[in-house]
């Protein structure tokens, strides 16, 4: 996924309150991150993509 978003281990909060404290020291990289992420998204995970794949499948039977 790149550089879209933070990652923490989920039986640490620890690790959780310092990536919340990394999105809002950084406000300018957490909102670059969520643009990253959100295009992805929209590339892989739209209506339009899962249209797209769909059809591939449908044709390849």
């Amino acid at each position: 996924l790149g550089d879209t978003g933070y990652l923490v281990e989920p039986s640490s909060p620890q690790q959780l309150a310092e990536g919340i404290q990394q999105i809002f020291q950084n406000l300018d990289v957490a909102n670059h991150k969520g643009l990253q992420a959100r295009e992805l998204c929209v590339k892989y995970h739209s209506v339009d993509a899962m249209a797209a794949v769909l059809a591939d499948v449908i044709a390849d039977l």
